[in-house]
């Protein structure tokens, strides 16, 4: 028989070592469930390691800066802290400053989930310490309007005395609430009558974010005989964009106005297609390059607008022609399909020189095929423009080295010319 204590020893062995082995079993387990809580998951409720109610419980903390932390802390977990809205509300009556400008940012950064809030918000944009007003107008921008209580008292300080810049922040408040706000339109239009240039401006920027209720407001205001109005009237018609075409008209009558030209031709290229005919058709008498700029800084947008500035590359008139190689230059990769297919009539050599500039610092392999089959084109003029475009495109364009050196034959000494200079820059040596 084993002595009492080895038995003993042997037994408290046998449970390790079952102990041991269960553990192994369990932790694979363990691991997988911790694996379906990704650690943003966790991070989103919790703040320096701390859950949310925690930090609410830290609100109630007779030491001002425990608070701070605690307003602060709420802020950065953000809307997963939306059960601390009530608390907050409750806040914002501490008799700290700097906790109550806190919870008021803690609110603004739960967003929509503290809508709850919004009527202490709106009480609190008429405290008299500007920064306190300040981030009330920042957080109910946003959480967003509620009801028509809110958009009223925004519009209001927006159109009340400029302090300590409340109205850009009442103004980037309604940017964020945007169209949904239009309840704030009828005081915006009070707003218009005012006396005071500041005021009638505030208004006209207000509207800019109101959509297109506003539009027939704003069009009213590009009369208005203040020429800072008549701007921002136009740059609000840009921002509501193709909801503004209605304004197509009015705008188009104010592109050769020598004060609102630039803005005009800026929210028409803004209004979209439906716009670009009063932009395409302005272009002839663009003298200060206006309507050229609008149209060159569009982009893709400009899309639709590529093949009536091709057309124009053919008209008589110089500056007219450069005016469109212009735009179409700067719009490059959107408008080199269309420029393609023009470069096909042997006319359009202007089409085609503006191809090859774009080809030489694209160098789109996407057309050597189609450049192939055209050196094989019935016209010498278009095999010539075909190994051109070619030697624009570059070594990237080795795929057609066999049709070029076919072409090097060509009965046509231009076109022998253009294929051998092609070879000499896509395979050196070769």
């Amino acid at each position: 028989m084993w002595p009492r204590a080895l038995t003993g020893t042997a037994a408290f062995g046998r449970d390790l070592a079952a102990a041991f082995f269960t553990l192994l079993l369990v932790l694979p387990v363990w691991a997988h469930q911790e694996a379906k809580e990704p650690a943003s998951a966790l991070d989103a409720v919790r703040y320096k390691g701390k859950p949310t109610e925690f930090w609410i419980k830290k609100l109630e903390d007779k030491d001002a800066a425990v608070r701070k932390e605690a307003v602060e802390a709420l802020g950065k977990i953000g809307p997963e802290a939306h059960i601390a809205v009530p608390v907050l509300v409750k806040t914002l009556e501490d008799d700290s400053s700097a906790v109550r400008e806190g919870a008021i940012q803690a609110l603004g950064s739960i967003g929509p989930k503290a809508k709850a809030a919004l009527p202490a918000l709106v009480r609190a944009i008429q405290d008299k310490h500007p920064p306190y007003r300040n981030f009330a107008i920042q957080a109910i921008g946003l959480i967003g309007p509620e009801d028509e209580l809110i958009m009223p008292a925004l519009v209001k300080t927006l159109l009340a005395e400029d302090k300590e810049g409340t109205h850009y922040h009442a103004l980037e408040a309604l940017r964020r609430i945007g169209p949904k706000g239009k309840a704030g339109i009828p005081l915006l239009r009070e707003g218009l009558k005012a006396e005071d240039v500041a005021t009638r401006e505030a208004a006209v920027k207000g509207l800019g974010f109101m959509g297109v209720d506003a539009v027939p407001l704003l069009m009213e205001a590009l009369n208005d005989k203040a020429s800072a109005i008549r701007t921002s009237a136009a740059v609000g018609l840009g921002q509501i964009g193709p909801e503004a075409k209605a304004a197509i008209p009015v705008l188009a009558e104010l592109i050769r106005d020598p004060f609102m030209g630039r803005n005009a031709a800026s929210a028409l290229g803004a209004i979209g297609p439906e716009a670009f005919p009063v932009l395409l058709k302005a272009l002839p008498d663009d003298r200060t390059g206006t309507v050229r700029t609008v149209l060159a800084s569009l982009g893709p947008r400009a899309k639709e607008a590529v093949p009536a500035l091709i057309k124009l590359l053919k008209s008589k008139d110089a500056n007219v022609v450069r005016d469109a190689r212009d735009v179409l230059s700067a719009l490059r990769t959107v408008a080199v399909p269309a420029l393609f297919e023009a470069a096909k009539d042997k006319e359009n050599t202007e089409a085609a020189q503006l191809l090859m500039e774009i080809f030489v610092q694209s160098q789109p392999k996407d057309y050597v095929p189609d450049l192939i089959k055209m050196l094989k084109d019935p016209e010498p003029q278009l095999r010539k423009r075909a190994a051109d475009l070619l030697r624009a495109i570059g070594p990237g364009a080795t795929a057609a080295v066999p049709a070029l050196k076919e072409a090097v034959q060509d009965k046509d000494a231009n076109v022998r010319q253009a294929a051998g200079l092609a070879l000499m820059l896509i395979k050196p040596g070769g």
